[in-house]
């Protein structure tokens, strides 16, 4: 056994990784300890849902205090509406809307949740985006989720659909890329 060990530790290997998530693969060289930490580094899904979901959230709150959203998100979020407040209620509204679309997404696998839209459905039409959401939410919540729709409904209709756009977009195409991999973390 020690010999083996010996060995292995001194061995080259030539290996190829295969991301999950793009990057070509591409061949190395190295030692036992060089594959072991790229096998380790390969699929970094928990670092690639949380920057993703991050960036998302962080750019449609910022998007959504520019549009001056943030005293009717505050209002129907029932949070203070102190200046300072307004720049963390919109980041709160992001965070509640980005919550929605994420389990939003992973519903469409439940089967008693079949006759409500996808999330990938109700984003598929840009301009009827905040509509076709809405509906969807509201057909959820006569089944149940009220702690996580209720208040992502109320954010999103304190919106126009011309201000709710572009910060749904953004954190409905970002939940459609990682909602999936939130089951494995």
């Amino acid at each position: 056994m020690q010999d083996l060990l010996e060995f292995l530790a001194e061995a080259s290997l030539a290996f190829a990784p295969v991301y999950r998530y793009g990057g070509k693969p591409s061949w190395r060289e190295g030692s036992v300890g060089d594959f072991a930490d790229s096998l380790r580094n390969t699929d970094l899904t928990r670092r690639r849902v949380a920057d993703t979901t991050d960036h998302s959230v962080r750019r449609a709150a910022d998007a959504m205090y520019e549009l001056g959203c943030a005293r009717a998100l505050a209002q129907a979020l029932a949070l203070p509406h102190t200046a300072k407040d307004l720049k963390v209620g919109s980041l709160v509204a992001s965070l509640v809307l980005s919550n929605a679309t994420l389990l939003h997404h992973r519903l469409r696998l439940v089967p008693a949740m079949s006759e409500v839209g996808t999330l990938e459905a109700a984003l598929r039409d840009p301009s009827n985006a905040p509509g076709a959401v809405r509906k969807a939410w509201d057909a959820i919540l006569r089944v149940d989720y009220h702690p996580v729709f209720a208040p992502a409904l109320a954010a999103l209709s304190a919106l126009s659909d011309q201000d709710a756009r572009d910060p749904l977009l953004r954190i409905g195409f970002s939940a459609v890329a990682v909602a999936d991999e939130l089951a494995s973390l």
